[in-house]
């Protein structure tokens, strides 16, 4: 963690929980779990065997599923999206905000902020904004839709305002009508 970057996060106070989201979203967990030990490590399952299989050695932490932790049970509520052979990821809803927090199930990169090779990648994978989605080789592979699709229809339902993702330009608005248009490939 870089020492400026550190500051600015003491000013916010203490760091109680380290979250892996998904099996892709990990690498830098192990060192962030070393400075601040105190922390509870939570992981979408598969993270630690995704990790060692590419020499990361991943902390002791707990498993993420549906139910959210008791220490934030209330406050934020979580779901783990079935159905895909490799990507398994949790995504988190914080009622007080209204914010929905993804990691790749949907990307929505800005082109102008791309260079030119990633942004012919962005496009042909399909997650080019404004029409963000999950890149085309996910939504290729992904298994078990119909599971995915009423994880997705119960996440609307909790009607978010914004919706927060690992990768390009957030929505600050129309979040319920972009869930709807960015995942319309689960049918």
């Amino acid at each position: 963690p870089e020492p400026g970057f550190l500051a600015q996060l003491a000013k916010l106070g203490p760091v109680r929980w380290l979250v892996a989201p998904n099996n892709f979203h990990y690498a830098h967990l192990p060192a962030w779990a070393e400075h601040f030990p105190k922390a509870q490590v939570h992981a979408a399952p598969g993270v630690a065997e995704r990790a060692a299989g590419h020499g990361v050695t991943f902390p002791p932490h707990e498993l993420l599923g549906d139910d959210a932790p008791p220490d934030w049970q209330g406050v934020i509520d979580q779901r783990l999206v079935p159905g895909h052979p490799v990507l398994n990821e949790v995504i988190f809803f914080h009622r007080p905000s209204r914010v929905l927090i993804l990691s790749d199930l949907i990307e929505n990169f800005e082109g102008p902020r791309l260079r030119w090779p990633m942004r012919l990648a962005a496009r042909l994978a399909g997650n080019l904004a404004p029409d963000g989605k999950a890149p085309i080789d996910m939504r290729l592979s992904w298994r078990n839709k119909p599971a995915a699709r009423a994880v997705i229809d119960e996440v609307i339902g909790w009607a978010p305002e914004q919706v927060v993702m690992a990768h390009g330009r957030i929505y600050r608005e129309n979040a319920v009508a972009e869930l709807r248009r960015a995942f319309r490939w689960l049918g």
